[in-house]
């Protein structure tokens, strides 16, 4: 490739890096948490955007009920005002970024199942030992969801 090419593509990927830090899936972005939305939804702040964040391979209560504040409530403990990092992973319907969420170096999306406060996507069980394991401690302890 001629080197004026080689430039020319490296410029452009540094305009699209710019545009979007979140163009690389691997990438982790600090930012803050700034609102709680839902028990799986945040706003969160990174340096150069705001934006709203679902919680990857998690579903929080959202049928009427007391777990629906319970789980927003909790979240909020975990992430509400903290220094957080972000690694999306996709983007969801309603144009939310879908990423791996960590909240003062704790995996809010693990912490979640572990609490009660979220069921783990069917998808993801096979493969990931601590998401089910800490599915198998809330459901033991009869945490949250799968309390009577």
């Amino acid at each position: 490739m001629p080197r004026a090419s080689r430039v020319f593509a490296m410029s452009a990927i540094a305009v699209a890096t710019a545009l979007n830090p979140l163009a690389a899936s691997a990438q982790e972005l600090p930012g803050l948490v700034v609102r709680v939305i839902s028990g799986d939804h945040v706003v969160f702040r990174a340096p150069t955007q705001e934006m709203t964040v679902e919680l990857a391979d998690v579903v929080a209560p959202s049928q009427r009920g007391p777990l629906i504040e319970a789980s927003r409530s909790r979240l909020a403990q975990l992430c509400l005002g903290k220094a957080a990092t972000l690694r999306q992973t996709g983007t969801a319907t309603d144009g939310a970024v879908v990423g791996h969420l960590s909240c003062a170096g704790k995996d809010a999306a693990l912490e979640q199942v572990r609490m009660g406060m979220a069921r783990v996507r069917a998808k993801l069980l096979a493969g990931d030992t601590l998401m089910h394991e800490a599915l198998s401690e809330a459901k033991s302890a009869r945490r949250g969801v799968w309390g009577d």
